[in-house]
């Protein structure tokens, strides 16, 4: 299992649920819950080591999982070789287009469920890094 966990989301509604299933299942101690917008937490967290798995399901129509990704990787938030899990409505909104935030991840599986599209991916850092 998780070591730390950090639960984000901006609904009062949300984290109270969030924070009722903690206790229940006995990892209060475990979890981070923070109620806030994920861009501001995303912009301004200061993690003691970088996240090795990442579960993101924004609202589907606004978009958000790329600027996400963007802000992960260049905010060196993940763990080498991290892996995350994207919902969203069609697996095209993962990157939105964008070459080089697509080449920062290996697409590992992508399945529908519905209107939900999941797509699992592996952080393989920023293409032209060179290793120390």
């Amino acid at each position: 299992g998780a070591r730390h966990a950090v639960l984000c989301d901006a609904s009062g509604d949300a984290v109270a649920v969030i924070r009722e299933n903690a206790r229940r299942t006995r990892l209060e101690d475990a979890c981070e819950i923070v109620r806030m917008e994920h861009s501001t937490y995303l912009r301004t967290a200061r993690v003691p080591s970088p996240f090795d798995l990442v579960f993101l399901d924004p609202p589907y129509a606004l978009g958000l999982i790329p600027s996400s990704l963007r802000m992960l990787s260049d905010r060196d938030l993940l763990a080498e070789d991290a892996k995350l899990v994207c919902e969203s409505a069609d697996p095209a909104d993962v990157f939105g287009g964008d070459a080089d935030l697509a080449s920062r991840f290996a697409v590992l599986k992508q399945n529908r469920y519905g209107a939900a599209s999941v797509t699992v991916l592996r952080y393989v850092g920023m293409q032209g890094e060179v290793e120390a």
